[in-house]
């Protein structure tokens, strides 16, 4: 079948994206790292990266380490953080990974790891888009407060579309008088687009490519290995779905020993003066950027579900219960039973 007319030519050369010219390095960095939690910022990296990955088999450089600079130097800083042959005392291989939110989002990232880590294992956490919307939102305030610079509160009108002008990445520059969205955008929360950047799925049915209408670049990792989940999975409360995630992702990294229990999670204390300020996605001021967040959900439910999951190299723990997850998103969760 033929693919639409409207489908990006995904592999072509894109504007703002990296030269590779200036990434070649003689880093053999496959044997350095050997996973990365590239998930999207407020689906749970810090939880993987200090708790549930937090043991002795596992090293993630201690914080958050990006590879999204087309300069040879900052990968070898990166990559110098870490020790390769290291084992437990027990003599278990040590695992080293790196946590980068943004891995999958800006133009640079994605290329770096085809180049130096095209045998990588992903882990990727997901959340409803509107849920993950005021997560990012607030945090973003909250941040900007505690570090005592200048207010950020944006209209959420003005968060509608890309993050940047003129680019369908995430940019940490700003074009003059753009809005500095701080990654907070409704297009952020189409995380199908940034997925298929990893190159998993046929991409040869028109119905695939309307789901799949941007212009980033697509990469081809035939040897990575990715493991999707929805934050949901990490609930304590169903035990039987919680140690089957853990016993899941102790054999998708290769460990010989078991990943710690579930906990349940522990809200962060923050000063009511900052609460004040969050925004509520609930309010009826929301309900139109609440659609836009939904129909990116159900698009990306449909991609997901139906191409990436069954697509070779993807790995999703008790596929059942991840796919009703997923389903959620395609429900205002503020007019569901359980609305927030």
């Amino acid at each position: 079948m033929e693919i639409a007319s409207h489908t990006p030519n995904w592999h072509a050369e894109k504007e703002g994206a990296p030269d590779n010219r200036f990434v070649q390095t003689e880093i053999n960095s496959t044997q350095i790292l050997d996973f990365g939690v590239v998930g999207f910022a407020k689906c749970g990296t810090s939880f993987l990266l200090h708790y549930l990955l937090n043991t002795d088999e596992t090293f993630l450089g201690g914080g958050e380490h990006c590879l999204g600079r087309p300069n040879p130097k900052h990968t070898k800083k990166v990559l110098s953080l870490y020790e390769v042959g290291h084992r437990t005392a027990d003599g278990a291989r040590i695992k080293n990974g790196l946590k980068c939110p943004k891995g999958l989002t800006d133009p640079w990232g994605v290329v770096n790891y085809e180049m130096f880590l095209p045998e990588m294992r992903f882990i990727v956490s997901l959340r409803h888009p509107v849920l993950w919307f005021q997560s990012f939102y607030n945090f973003r305030l909250k941040q900007n407060i505690l570090k005592g610079e200048k207010p950020w509160k944006p209209q959420v009108k003005d968060l509608i579309g890309p993050c940047n002008n003129n680019s369908p990445y995430v940019l940490n520059h700003f074009e003059a008088n753009e809005t500095n969205r701080k990654g907070v955008c409704t297009d952020g929360s189409k995380f199908h687009h940034y997925l298929s950047r990893l190159g998993k799925t046929a991409m040869n049915t028109e119905h695939e490519a309307a789901l799949l209408v941007h212009d980033m670049s697509i990469h081809s990792f035939p040897k990575a290995q990715v493991f999707i989940m929805e934050i949901n999975q990490f609930s304590p409360h169903n035990v039987t779905l919680g140690n089957r995630l853990r016993k899941d992702l102790q054999h998708f990294l290769g460990l010989d020993h078991e990943l710690p229990p579930l906990k349940p999670h522990v809200p962060e204390a923050i000063p009511d003066e900052i609460c004040e300020q969050f925004i509520n996605i609930c309010d009826q001021e929301h309900d139109f950027i609440r659609g836009i967040l939904i129909e990116n959900g159900q698009q990306a439910y449909k991609w997901i579900t139906e191409y990436f999951i069954e697509s070779e190299g993807v790995h999703v723990s008790s596929r059942e219960h991840f796919v009703d997850l997923l389903k959620q998103w395609t429900i205002d969760p503020c007019k569901a039973d359980d609305a927030i």
